[in-house]
């Protein structure tokens, strides 16, 4: 019997509601964009536009299916924190995943014994600023007034769940970045207290496929579904992708690249202890564990490099891959390192930065435009050779997301890792894995590797060995490259903070 749910997408370039039945048919879709505001190394969005648009697109939703869902699901990016009041009022902008302004508290963070004694137990945990623990502690000493309003630090997800239904409750995937500790099932409290942050601020963790509440009376008018709709935890987008990509054996791997680029690995095994450049969680209600981790910047490099080589230009996208394939393997030459706002797995590196390298007189627009194509491939080779180092074998590379439209950039990856891609035909691979998700909470599958039958594949590519032995030349270059300018990154900071050279403000659409 056909059921059906809802999910509710919230991205970095847009939110997005999808109706789905229980074989993965989409049945209605509704989008709208979202700003994101770039100062510096600080990057914020607005809550409360969020919860405005997410009411738009659930509403536009609900008009065009029947009001008698099973279930309404959230997911969004992980490790962006948002500060609210007891009535759900936003404090101030969101503090968003690659932001990086508290370095200097994660500096403070890892010389706590409190944060030692975490580590002991999960030595794979890092005091980077991409946690929510540093930023927290950056608004608690920067912004004293808007801590001592705040009565709940969220996700995104969380967020949207508590104006929904008014209760506020996470997944322990989402809370791993306040290091919650999945086998002791708890915060840790003492750390928490430490870093000058209330504990009694952090959600409760609730099982992935639990409810969290149902739809509260104004918020169900408001989005024209039903009062009793249950609101179910899934979790942050790129674990939901990397079940919505259909991997379904050890060794599959997920690429999914929206504005960032998400890779993970399905393996039988963790991680070795101390492997801290990527990231190693079991995956509950599996006996498996998913490794890999998330890139700053994937598809987000294409939009720079609409943005700045191809701002009048009509169809810009077939522009920009007409001009990469007119360069060819290699670029003639040129290698782009793609660090425009630093680099999270598996540098975690805030001070890199993009560098265009190997510049002579005949180069041309074309060969820009291939150096930072290949550089999307790169940085997902830098990740599997992580993987490769601790004898993970990774066989086959799902690719989704807007940046899988691109199909010379697919075929680019295949070449540079040596594996083949398949290219997942359905693009809503993140509102897919929710579904999934929430619908085995819900009954609609008797297990997560059950619910991977509803992926297709539309196309399989097969890596070129002529290229790939090419690649691997300019790959090893790549690499040395970044170990070379490491330091003159950490100097080129401390002369833009000396001068005041902060960035300038801006808002747009990632």
């Amino acid at each position: 019997m056909r059921s059906t749910g809802i999910v509710l997408n919230l991205g970095l370039k847009s939110i997005r509601a999808i109706a789905f039945d229980n074989s993965g048919r989409k049945l209605a879709f509704s989008a709208r964009p979202v700003g994101t505001l770039l100062r510096g190394e600080r990057i914020e969005q607005d809550p409360e536009e969020w919860w405005s648009k997410a009411q738009d697109v659930l509403r536009e939703v609900a008009e065009e299916t029947s009001p008698d869902h099973a279930f309404l699901t959230i997911t969004a990016s992980s490790a962006c924190l948002v500060a609210i009041s007891e009535s759900g009022k936003s404090l101030r902008r969101a503090v968003m995943v690659s932001d990086r302004r508290a370095s200097a508290q994660a500096e403070r963070l890892a010389g706590l014994t409190e944060f030692a004694a975490v580590c002991a137990c999960n030595p794979s945990l890092s005091p980077d600023p991409y946690y929510l623990l540093p930023k927290a502690m950056w608004i608690a000493e920067e912004e004293p007034e808007v801590m001592r309003e705040t009565r709940w630090l969220l996700t995104p997800a969380d967020y949207l769940g508590y104006m929904l239904t008014g209760e506020c409750g996470t997944d322990p995937l989402n809370a791993e970045k306040f290091y919650f500790d999945a086998v002791s099932n708890s915060y840790p409290y003492e750390l928490v207290s430490a870093a000058g942050i209330d504990e009694r601020c952090l959600p409760a963790v609730l099982p992935m496929g639990e409810r969290l509440g149902c739809l509260r009376e104004p918020a169900a008018r408001s989005v024209g579904l039903r009062k009793s709709l249950p609101v179910v935890i899934s979790t942050y987008d790129a674990i939901c992708a990397f079940w919505g990509s259909g991997v379904s054996e050890p060794g599959d791997v997920a690429d999914v690249s929206g504005t960032v680029t998400s890779i993970r690995m399905l393996s039988d095994r963790p991680m070795s202890q101390g492997e801290t450049r990527v990231f190693s969680q079991s995956m509950p209600g599996t006996e498996h564990f998913v490794v890999g981790g998330s890139n700053n910047l994937g598809g987000g490099l294409v939009e720079w490099l609409k943005q700045s080589f191809y701002p009048q230009t009509a169809n810009p996208y077939d522009a920009i891959l007409s001009d990469a394939a007119e360069s060819g393997t290699g670029a003639r030459g040129v290698i782009f390192l793609p660090y425009l706002l630093g680099e999270r797995c598996p540098l975690w590196d805030a001070h890199a930065r993009g560098v265009f390298f190997g510049l002579e007189r005949h180069h041309e627009r074309c060969d820009f435009a291939r150096a930072v194509c290949e550089s999307a491939a790169f940085s997902v080779e830098n990740i599997l050779q992580v993987l490769r180092g601790h004898g993970a074998r990774p066989n086959r590379l799902r690719v989704s997301g807007g940046l899988a439209r691109l199909g010379l950039i697919n075929e680019i990856k295949a070449d540079v890792t040596g594996l083949p891609t398949e290219v997942v035909a359905e693009f809503e691979t993140t509102a897919i894995g929710a579904m999934m998700i929430a619908g085995t909470g819900c009954g609609w599958f008797d297990s997560l590797s059950q619910a991977t039958q509803v992926v297709r594949i539309r196309e399989i590519i097969v890596p070129d060995r002529t290229r790939h032995e090419a690649y691997g030349e300019w790959f090893g270059l790549y690499q040395r490259l970044y170990g070379a300018l490491r330091e003159s990154f950490v100097e080129r900071t401390a002369i833009a903070q000396k001068v005041g050279l902060g960035g300038v403000g801006r808002l747009e659409n990632l």
